[in-house]
């Protein structure tokens, strides 16, 4: 296990700017942690450029780089600040042909007293094979040649990557390391067949194998090892080698920096950097590095992980499209079991915003790496550090209330991992838009993991919410029949269940308690199961307009939409934790803390004028709220806090049994309401 870390304010460079007042702006922003620069194979590729600056190498020349990173940590490390580097897992640069960047560094600068003897004598043994047995690279032009990969199943790639953790850790004094160019590229090397081989075997019968075409597995040469999964057209043998390529990444990442680089330093922070963007699938096998991983391995023993969810920096209100990360944030808290998080979204226009919508989903604020590798104008520098120090240290002034905490919502919106498994990610289109209507509908709700369905047992969730899980395990099933006989309200989606783990579909007899409709009902239905209830819902009409460049689909405002309101008035039926007359623009995160005892509520507020050339937040105005309280408890004061406001400041309030109903002031970007409780006196 990881040793114990947390972390909600990470400030990350690409590459280090300004390199005279680097370390004055990052003293006056004051993170946790500081990731910073390039290690490991862009490092020593690149400062055997001409464009040594292109990829963090801040001086000319190898020796006089590792000099300039060694006293830079130093001196961050002095202010009391993690320094965390940026390791390429893959990518690295220059020209086999010519001799540039790495292969320069490796036949020529190498250095056996820093990195021991040359793990092999040909640096293109390192690289990743194409189908037709050619080296595996993209010319990138002029400034930096070609981009190449190294193979994560090459014993010799991984022992180079080794040695450089090692430097990294040893020489240059890092706390730590973020991976990135985590890519298994469909790699068709001796290391990769082979893998592959034994991946297939060990899930397989020789007869099951026939049906990909596979007569004898340990002779058989793969043509093709596609590390991407399109479900519209892909079948069962793309399936599984995009499992094996993640495995493969998970094991010699373990490898690097779980195992090797903490028996180095025991305390040594394990991050990851992936990528959840493109079209509404949520990334699933064709875009998320590791999304074909069950929930004992994702993440497992990382500190903290970074997502590039794509650039979302702009709103276009009218189409119900506030540019938020709220769902992809929910689902990170879930499946990393409450990690620290970074949904980076490339939002460089609204940083009290992206810091906000950060913490206030359990995640890390943070400042992606900002316009860097060029000086900027004094005045320019002061409205950054204002405009995001502010945020700092209104997070860190506050620090106590983010961490240890708890949900305090009472629905969840299922993720079914067991769907992505069997190789159907399209559920993650109804999720997506369902969850929005959530959102809007300002619903308390949490992402569950449909493999840590166990929450069903305590009763915790009011309602379930199930978008189009029509692939459950009988064990799970039977979790959801016993949550709706003990009273639990459950909303289905038509195809929800239709099929087990194994893909194979259930008969109608099967789930006749359910009183599974016909697909072609249109209409909303409810159902009694034991002392609980059954809610249907046709399947999901999607608003096909393109309302960004992402080609997301999240439908109409939620006040044009009637599916969405009778959607929410459903889910309403049975949870009620929040009610408010807050626009839909605004959106509401809860915890429970249980020392001292106490509810936070955050609020954060994305409207906007948007015929302003800079980001001008429009505040909500004041807002009523009304909150159900923990079993048993009673208000003692609620205390205001805003990046806004100098001073927090007490609010009053009314408790009606266990309901408080307050006033909440306008909300310019970001409100912290947090309800002291005590116990009642029975």
């Amino acid at each position: 296990m990881s040793p114990p870390f947390w972390a909600n304010r990470i400030l990350s460079y690409w590459t280090p700017y300004d390199t005279d007042h680097l370390v004055e702006y990052i003293e006056q922003l004051h993170p946790q942690v500081l990731q910073i620069g390039h290690f490991g194979p862009l490092f020593f590729s690149m400062c055997a450029t001409d464009q040594w600056n292109y990829f963090g190498v801040p001086v000319r020349g190898m020796e006089e780089g590792i000099e300039w990173w060694k006293g830079f940590v130093a001196d961050v490390q002095q202010l009391g600040i993690k320094v965390v580097g940026v390791f390429s897992l893959c990518f690295h640069f220059g020209d086999h042909e010519t001799n540039e960047g790495w292969f320069r560094f490796w036949n020529d600068l190498w250095d056996e007293e820093r990195l021991g003897p040359r793990p092999c004598d040909d640096p293109l043994r390192l690289l990743q094979i194409n189908e037709d047995g050619t080296y595996k690279y993209t010319a990138r032009g002029p400034e930096i040649k070609n981009q190449y990969c190294g193979c994560l199943n090459n014993p010799y790639w991984i022992e180079t990557l080794k040695r450089m953790v090692r430097h990294a850790i040893q020489e240059i004094g890092l706390d730590g390391f973020n991976t990135v160019y985590n890519y298994v590229m469909g790699c068709c090397c001796p290391y990769c067949q082979d893998g592959l081989r034994t991946h297939l075997t060990e899930r397989y019968s020789a007869a099951d194998l026939k049906k990909f075409g596979i007569d004898e597995i340990s002779t058989h040469t793969f043509r093709r090892i596609p590390f991407h999964y399109d479900a519209r057209t892909d079948g069962p043998f793309e399936l599984e080698c995009v499992k094996f390529t993640h495995r493969s990444l998970k094991r010699t990442y373990d490898y690097l920096f779980t195992e090797y680089g903490r028996s180095l330093k025991p305390d040594l922070i394990a991050a990851t950097w992936y990528h959840l963007s493109g079209d509404d699938t949520f990334g699933q096998l064709s875009n998320d590095e590791r999304s074909s991983l069950p929930s004992d391995l994702w993440g497992n023993d990382e500190n903290y992980f970074w997502y590039c969810i794509s650039r979302q920096d702009t709103t276009q209100l009218q189409d119900g499209y506030t540019g938020d990360a709220t769902l992809e944030a929910k689902y990170f808290r879930a499946t990393g079991r409450g990690k620290p998080f970074i949904p980076n979204k490339y939002d460089d226009k609204r940083y009290p915003l992206s810091v906000a919508e950060s913490v206030a989903s359990g995640g890390a604020a943070i400042d992606w790496h900002w316009d860097t590798n060029r000086a900027h104008p004094p005045e320019v520098m002061k409205k950054y550090i204002e405009t995001l120090g502010g945020s700092f240290r209104f997070v860190e002034r506050h620090d106590s209330v983010y961490h240890p905490v708890e949900s305090y919502a009472d629905t969840a919106l299922v993720f079914s991992r067991t769907s992505v498994q069997v190789g159907y990610p399209l559920f993650a289109r109804t999720m997506r838009r369902l969850s929005r209507r959530l959102i809007d509908g300002h619903i308390l709700f949490d992402i569950v993991i449909d493999d840590q369905l166990d929450v069903l047992s305590d009763q915790k969730y009011h309602t379930m919410i199930f978008p189009d899980v029509r692939y459950i395990p009988d064990e799970r099933l039977n979790q959801v029949r016993a949550y709706l006989s003990a009273g639990g309200h459950a909303i289905l989606t038509e195809s929800s269940f239709l099929y087990d783990d194994r893909g194979d579909e259930r008969g109608r007899d099967e789930l006749a308690d359910l009183l599974l409709p016909d697909h072609d009902s249109e209409r909303f239905s409810v159902h009694q199961y034991g002392s609980g209830t059954v809610v249907y819902i046709p399947d999901v009409p999607r608003d096909e307009r393109v309302v960004t460049d992402q080609a997301r689909l999240v439908g109409p405002p939620i006040g044009d939409d009637p599916f969405g309101q009778e959607f929410v008035r459903h889910v309403r039926s049975a949870s009620t934790l929040l009610t408010t007359d807050a626009p839909w623009t605004a959106v509401f995160h809860a915890y429970r803390q249980q020392t001292p005892d106490r509810l936070i509520l955050h609020a954060v507020n994305y409207d906007r004028d948007e015929t302003a050339q800079e980001y001008t937040p429009i505040p909500t105005g004041e807002i009523v709220v009304q909150l159900r309280l923990p079993q048993a408890s009673t208000v003692n004061s609620i205390v205001y806090s805003s990046p806004d406001h100098e001073h927090d400041s007490s609010i009053a309030f009314t408790q009606d049994d266990n309901r408080v109903s307050f006033l909440l002031p306008s909300v310019r970007v970001y409100g912290l309401s947090v309800i002291n409780l005590g116990q009642t006196i029975i």
